[in-house]
């Protein structure tokens, strides 16, 4: 709600300095320029103080809230959701201004923090996921994954290699047998592309990619 006001104060800044600047060239003309003037005046006076005023309030949670970092677990979320009665006579529903994510984390010492989180971490963060967690007061400033939370080191051999289309280009796939019989078809680095076809040893994938196979007695 902050943010809509701050930016109807500021379109009403920008359209009283138009006029302004037109009724100075002439192309407006009114018979009392000065309260036109005023007015302007008053806008461009209470954006300053709300200017003060969010800048000594980033001051304030500068010094009195340092940034801090520890390695956390990503165990629960949940959104809030700023509504308004809808204008029309098509649904009776609210309509959603805005939408606020949540993340509750768990810390090593095994506290848990509720903090808000940003549009670049919502993006890609999931339940489960683990990593260095960079927050301030109640807010998620960034998270750095854990890498090796995802990948896995399974014995394996590899059965067939074949290249692939993907969109516009194409990469080598792999065909690995695992212990319990079952397939997995991975894409192969350079470092798995050279893989004879029938040898065995221990694949190390994460998601689609094979990251690296170890060779038996190599």
């Amino acid at each position: 709600m902050k943010k809509i006001a701050f930016g109807v104060l500021i379109t009403s800044l920008i359209v009283f300095a138009l006029c302004f600047l037109f009724v100075l060239v002439g192309i407006i003309e009114i018979e009392e320029p000065r309260r036109i003037i005023n007015v302007f005046l008053v806008l461009l006076g209470i954006l300053v103080v709300v200017g003060f005023a969010h800048g000594g309030k980033w001051l304030y949670d500068e010094k009195l809230n340092p940034v801090d970092r520890a390695y956390a677990t990503l165990v629960d979320m949940r959104v809030e959701k700023q509504t308004a009665p809808s204008r029309t006579h098509l649904t009776e529903t609210d309509v959603v201004l805005f939408s606020t994510k949540f993340g509750m984390f768990e810390l090593e010492d095994n506290r848990k923090i509720e903090l808000m989180l940003t549009s670049n971490i919502r993006s890609f963060i999931e339940i489960g996921t683990r990593g260095l967690l960079t927050y301030r007061k109640n807010r998620a400033l960034g998270f750095e994954f854990d890498q090796d939370q995802f990948l896995v080191r399974v014995p394996a051999s590899l059965v067939s290699k074949s290249e692939v289309e993907v969109s516009t280009f194409s990469v080598n796939s792999g065909i690995f047998e695992l212990e319990d019989s079952s397939l997995l078809e991975l894409i192969l680095n350079s470092k798995c592309n050279v893989v004879e076809v029938g040898v065995q040893g221990e694949l190390i994938y994460r998601n689609n990619h094979a990251l690296d196979f170890i060779v038996n007695g190599g």
